[in-house]
């Protein structure tokens, strides 16, 4: 699963925690800068032929839009962890397949075009702020 795990030995409620990092994430998700202009051009071009008789437009950022705008928190009651992750519920506008099916193709890639670890890229560099991020919020 694509998302941020924020593991809890000591249960605590991390729900507001959680819920100050969904803006932050969705922020870096809108950073284009960082996504590699050779790889967005070779995905917006395999998404539109993989999707042509669909009459829709897609592409790569529109599908980190979708993704990051719909994110949930999941609360595990077995470890009480906490997952920041998307709706699995979600569709693309216009096609019958689900954001993060999307997400996860193009993560993971295909025979025909090579994997793009973009969403894991994005989770990651909010993951290892986490600590950082947590003490800054318990100062609010």
């Amino acid at each position: 699963m694509i998302g941020i795990k924020i593991n809890n030995p000591q249960q605590l409620d991390l729900q507001l925690f959680c819920q100050y990092l969904i803006p932050l994430i969705r922020a870096r998700a809108n950073d284009f800068s960082k996504i590699d202009i050779r790889v967005e051009k070779l995905w917006d071009s395999y998404l539109q032929e993989l999707f042509k008789k669909y009459k829709v437009t897609i592409n790569l950022k529109t599908i980190v839009r979708i993704y990051f705008n719909n994110l949930v928190i999941r609360k595990d009651m077995r470890d009480k962890s906490y997952t920041i992750t998307v709706n699995d519920n979600i569709k693309f506008p216009g096609l019958d397949i689900k954001i993060d099916a999307l997400a996860q193709l193009i993560t993971i890639g295909n025979l025909d075009i090579a994997g793009y670890p973009l969403f894991d890229d994005i989770y990651e560099d909010i993951k290892i702020k986490v600590p950082t991020l947590y003490n800054i919020w318990k100062g609010l």
